[in-house]
């Protein structure tokens, strides 16, 4: 609309046959431009708040359906990406240009795509401890040096072990955070595999002086 009436007001100025009728026409031309911006701005921010709704919704409605996280855990992020909406709002209502307008919801949109990371990670995360303490049980199992009872014990540990880092992966908000559980979660098993070698070392110790 705007190109329109530039067009016009250039087909305006082209028909002017003095200096003061062309400065009245740019004058004029130009007012009627800032009209047309004016009005656009107005219906952008009206677009640009429902496109932003509709984006939120989607990626709400996705981690309402993910079956990997905790009742806890959706309500956290769905709390975080409310607050990122809010933001997306306030940007957009107090833009003043469609350009501004533009840099709001691209924001957002990053915004949004953080959060996916982050769960994504999450998952990501939970699968890793998940394995890692798989692999540190069958180890336990296989192992000949240690009877069933302290087996058993061992595994009762390494359960609350993992049970305490997909808690704190759970609460995780940021990657950070999640590499941090990860990291205690290993050294938690390390020591596990620690004792186990210990109890060994010890054992062997024992034969060795009885024989």
């Amino acid at each position: 609309k705007a190109e329109e009436l530039a067009n016009s007001i250039i087909n305006n100025i082209n028909k002017a046959t003095s200096n003061q009728a062309v400065s009245q026409v740019q004058t004029a031309g130009n007012h009627a431009i800032e009209q047309v911006h004016a009005n656009e701005i107005p219906k952008a921010k009206i677009d640009a708040n429902k496109d932003v709704d509709k984006q939120v919704q989607a990626l709400i409605d996705e981690i309402d359906r993910n079956p990997n996280l905790t009742d806890k855990e959706k309500q956290a992020l769905k709390d975080r990406i409310n607050q990122i909406l809010q933001q997306g709002h306030n940007d957009i209502n107090n833009a003043l240009t469609k350009e501004e307008i533009e840099q709001a919801k691209a924001q957002l949109a990053q915004a949004l795509q953080d959060i996916k990371d982050l769960v994504k990670a999450k998952e990501d995360a939970k699968q890793d401890v998940d394995k890692q303490v798989q692999a540190l049980i069958d180890e336990i199992d296989r192992n000949p040096n240690l009877t069933d009872k302290e087996k058993q014990a061992l595994k009762d540990r390494i359960n609350q072990i993992l049970q305490q880092g997909h808690n704190d992966i759970n609460n995780a908000m940021t990657k950070e955070a999640i590499e941090q559980a990860k990291e205690r979660l290993a050294q938690a098993l390390q020591e596990i595999k620690n004792l186990v070698k210990a109890k060994e070392n010890a054992k062997q110790d024992v034969d060795k002086r009885v024989q």
